[in-house]
Protein backbone atom coordinates (compact mmCIF):
# COMPACT_ATOMS: atom_id res chain seq x y z
CA UNK A 1 0.00 0.00 0.00
CA UNK A 2 3.17 2.36 0.91
CA UNK A 3 4.46 1.86 -2.53
CA UNK A 4 1.35 2.35 -3.98
CA UNK A 5 0.88 6.03 -2.71
CA UNK A 6 4.01 7.09 -3.68
CA UNK A 7 3.95 5.66 -6.74
CA UNK A 8 0.64 7.96 -7.28
CA UNK A 9 2.38 10.64 -5.59
CA UNK A 10 5.01 10.79 -8.02
CA UNK A 11 2.49 10.64 -11.16
CA UNK A 12 0.80 13.27 -9.48
CA UNK A 13 3.62 15.77 -9.21
CA UNK A 14 4.92 14.96 -12.65
CA UNK A 15 1.58 15.87 -14.09
CA UNK A 16 1.79 19.06 -11.96
CA UNK A 17 5.57 20.09 -13.18
CA UNK A 18 4.02 19.41 -16.93
CA UNK A 19 0.84 21.73 -16.11
CA UNK A 20 3.36 24.34 -14.40
CA UNK A 21 5.93 24.40 -17.58
CA UNK A 22 3.37 25.61 -20.07
CA UNK A 23 3.74 23.19 -22.39
CA UNK A 24 0.57 20.94 -23.20
CA UNK A 25 1.58 17.09 -23.11
CA UNK A 26 -1.16 16.57 -26.10
CA UNK A 27 -0.48 17.66 -30.04
CA UNK A 28 -2.15 19.60 -31.66
CA UNK A 29 -2.81 19.10 -35.21
CA UNK A 30 -3.07 20.44 -39.18
CA UNK A 31 -3.55 20.12 -42.44
CA UNK A 32 -0.36 20.38 -44.09
CA UNK A 33 -2.41 22.28 -47.25
CA UNK A 34 -3.35 24.86 -44.37
CA UNK A 35 0.11 26.19 -44.22
CA UNK A 36 2.48 28.02 -46.01
CA UNK A 37 6.42 26.04 -45.43
CA UNK A 38 9.58 27.99 -46.63
CA UNK A 39 13.23 26.34 -47.08
CA UNK A 40 16.35 27.82 -45.07
CA UNK A 41 19.04 28.51 -48.43
CA UNK A 42 23.08 29.62 -47.46
CA UNK A 43 24.51 31.60 -50.55
CA UNK A 44 24.44 35.27 -51.43
CA UNK A 45 21.27 37.36 -49.84
CA UNK A 46 21.45 40.52 -51.61
CA UNK A 47 20.76 43.58 -48.96
CA UNK A 48 17.78 46.01 -49.95
CA UNK A 49 16.25 48.82 -48.30
CA UNK A 50 12.52 49.02 -48.28
CA UNK A 51 11.74 52.84 -48.55
CA UNK A 52 8.25 54.63 -49.06
CA UNK A 53 7.87 57.56 -50.89
CA UNK A 54 6.61 59.51 -54.02
CA UNK A 55 6.64 60.42 -57.49
CA UNK A 56 8.30 64.08 -57.72
CA UNK A 57 8.75 64.19 -61.47
CA UNK A 58 7.03 62.56 -64.75
CA UNK A 59 9.87 63.68 -67.28
CA UNK A 60 12.57 62.51 -65.71
CA UNK A 61 10.36 59.83 -64.07
CA UNK A 62 11.83 59.86 -60.47
CA UNK A 63 10.84 59.23 -56.75
CA UNK A 64 12.06 60.40 -53.56
CA UNK A 65 11.88 57.74 -50.80
CA UNK A 66 12.60 58.31 -46.98
CA UNK A 67 15.31 55.76 -45.30
CA UNK A 68 16.38 55.69 -41.64
CA UNK A 69 19.52 57.74 -41.46
CA UNK A 70 21.32 55.32 -39.15
CA UNK A 71 20.66 52.16 -42.25
CA UNK A 72 23.86 49.88 -42.40
CA UNK A 73 24.88 49.79 -45.34
CA UNK A 74 23.90 53.00 -46.53
CA UNK A 75 22.61 53.82 -50.16
CA UNK A 76 24.85 55.51 -52.11
CA UNK A 77 24.37 57.70 -55.42
CA UNK A 78 24.68 55.21 -58.11
CA UNK A 79 23.08 52.19 -56.54
CA UNK A 80 20.31 50.43 -58.22
CA UNK A 81 16.83 50.95 -57.25
CA UNK A 82 12.67 49.60 -58.24
CA UNK A 83 9.72 50.70 -57.63
CA UNK A 84 6.11 48.93 -58.42
CA UNK A 85 2.98 51.07 -58.80
CA UNK A 86 0.62 48.87 -60.47
CA UNK A 87 1.80 45.22 -60.33
CA UNK A 88 2.73 43.57 -61.75
CA UNK A 89 5.46 45.91 -63.10
CA UNK A 90 8.55 46.55 -61.93
CA UNK A 91 10.42 49.93 -62.40
CA UNK A 92 14.27 49.56 -62.44
CA UNK A 93 16.67 52.92 -62.31
CA UNK A 94 19.40 54.17 -59.58
CA UNK A 95 19.87 56.77 -56.85
CA UNK A 96 20.49 59.90 -58.48
CA UNK A 97 21.24 61.75 -55.36
CA UNK A 98 20.31 62.16 -51.03
CA UNK A 99 20.67 64.45 -48.28
CA UNK A 100 23.23 64.14 -45.63
CA UNK A 101 22.57 61.86 -42.78
CA UNK A 102 21.72 63.48 -39.39
CA UNK A 103 21.98 60.43 -36.56
CA UNK A 104 18.61 59.35 -35.38
CA UNK A 105 16.47 61.24 -38.34
CA UNK A 106 15.86 60.19 -41.59
CA UNK A 107 17.20 61.03 -44.97
CA UNK A 108 15.72 61.39 -48.59
CA UNK A 109 17.14 59.71 -51.61
CA UNK A 110 15.79 60.63 -55.09
CA UNK A 111 15.58 57.72 -57.21
CA UNK A 112 15.25 58.42 -61.38
CA UNK A 113 14.07 55.57 -63.57
CA UNK A 114 14.77 54.14 -66.79
CA UNK A 115 11.89 52.94 -67.72
CA UNK A 116 8.22 55.40 -68.45
CA UNK A 117 5.83 55.82 -65.74
CA UNK A 118 2.05 54.14 -65.90
CA UNK A 119 0.18 56.83 -68.36
CA UNK A 120 -1.76 57.56 -65.39
CA UNK A 121 0.27 58.54 -62.74
CA UNK A 122 0.24 61.72 -60.90
CA UNK A 123 2.55 63.75 -59.13
CA UNK A 124 2.66 62.97 -55.47
CA UNK A 125 1.71 59.09 -56.12
CA UNK A 126 2.55 57.08 -53.14
CA UNK A 127 5.42 54.32 -53.92
CA UNK A 128 7.60 51.44 -51.97
CA UNK A 129 11.10 51.01 -53.26
CA UNK A 130 13.49 48.63 -53.10
CA UNK A 131 17.18 50.06 -53.13
CA UNK A 132 20.05 47.37 -53.67
CA UNK A 133 23.21 48.57 -50.43
CA UNK A 134 24.93 45.41 -51.46
CA UNK A 135 24.93 42.03 -50.45
CA UNK A 136 25.49 39.50 -47.73
CA UNK A 137 27.90 36.62 -48.76
CA UNK A 138 27.66 32.84 -47.98
CA UNK A 139 24.78 33.95 -45.54
CA UNK A 140 21.92 31.71 -44.22
CA UNK A 141 18.42 33.15 -44.85
CA UNK A 142 14.57 32.47 -46.42
CA UNK A 143 11.48 34.28 -47.06
CA UNK A 144 10.64 35.72 -43.93
CA UNK A 145 6.83 35.34 -41.85
CA UNK A 146 4.92 38.35 -42.14
CA UNK A 147 5.05 38.95 -38.63
CA UNK A 148 9.16 38.59 -38.14
CA UNK A 149 11.27 41.80 -37.88
CA UNK A 150 15.03 41.96 -37.72
CA UNK A 151 17.42 41.71 -35.30
CA UNK A 152 14.57 39.56 -32.88
CA UNK A 153 14.02 36.23 -32.09
CA UNK A 154 10.23 34.39 -32.29
CA UNK A 155 9.35 30.78 -31.77
CA UNK A 156 8.96 28.88 -35.64
CA UNK A 157 8.05 24.93 -35.96
CA UNK A 158 10.33 23.23 -38.07
CA UNK A 159 9.56 20.24 -39.89
CA UNK A 160 11.26 16.79 -38.54
CA UNK A 161 12.88 14.30 -40.72
CA UNK A 162 9.45 12.16 -40.61
CA UNK A 163 7.66 14.99 -42.10
CA UNK A 164 4.75 13.85 -39.59
CA UNK A 165 5.60 16.20 -36.85
CA UNK A 166 7.14 20.01 -36.71
CA UNK A 167 9.23 20.75 -33.92
CA UNK A 168 8.81 24.34 -32.34
CA UNK A 169 12.45 26.06 -31.91
CA UNK A 170 13.36 29.89 -31.18
CA UNK A 171 15.33 31.43 -34.43
CA UNK A 172 17.10 34.52 -34.37
CA UNK A 173 16.71 36.97 -37.08
CA UNK A 174 19.37 39.31 -37.88
CA UNK A 175 19.13 41.66 -41.43
CA UNK A 176 15.62 41.98 -42.96
CA UNK A 177 16.42 42.70 -46.88
CA UNK A 178 12.82 42.83 -49.03
CA UNK A 179 10.87 39.56 -48.68
CA UNK A 180 14.48 37.97 -47.17
CA UNK A 181 15.19 37.57 -43.53
CA UNK A 182 18.77 36.16 -42.11
CA UNK A 183 18.80 34.11 -39.74
CA UNK A 184 21.47 34.22 -36.79
CA UNK A 185 20.36 30.70 -34.74
CA UNK A 186 17.96 28.39 -34.66
CA UNK A 187 17.96 26.97 -38.47
CA UNK A 188 19.77 25.60 -40.59
CA UNK A 189 20.04 25.33 -44.53
CA UNK A 190 17.98 22.45 -45.45
CA UNK A 191 15.65 23.46 -43.49
CA UNK A 192 11.59 23.62 -43.61
CA UNK A 193 10.20 25.80 -41.85
CA UNK A 194 6.68 27.13 -41.29
CA UNK A 195 5.68 30.58 -41.80
CA UNK A 196 1.99 30.64 -41.62
CA UNK A 197 0.95 32.44 -38.15
CA UNK A 198 1.12 29.83 -35.43
CA UNK A 199 0.60 31.92 -32.59
CA UNK A 200 -2.38 29.69 -31.50
CA UNK A 201 0.47 26.89 -30.82
CA UNK A 202 2.54 28.72 -28.65
CA UNK A 203 2.21 26.77 -25.79
CA UNK A 204 3.16 23.37 -27.01
CA UNK A 205 6.54 22.18 -28.62
CA UNK A 206 5.17 20.19 -31.54
CA UNK A 207 2.58 19.77 -34.10
CA UNK A 208 1.40 16.87 -35.91
CA UNK A 209 0.72 17.25 -39.38
CA UNK A 210 -2.07 16.05 -41.29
Amino acid sequence: MVMRKRQLSLALGLCTIAVRSGISQTEPHTARGNVSIHTVERGTMPLRLMADGEIVSLTPPQALVTVRADARPSPQVGQKASIQIKPPTVLTGKVVALDRAEPGNFRKVKIEFSGSLPADTAMGTQVGSLIEVGELTNGVFFARPADARPNSEMALFVIEPNEQFAKRTTVRFGRQSGPLIEIISGLSPGDHVIVTDTSKWTSYERLRLR
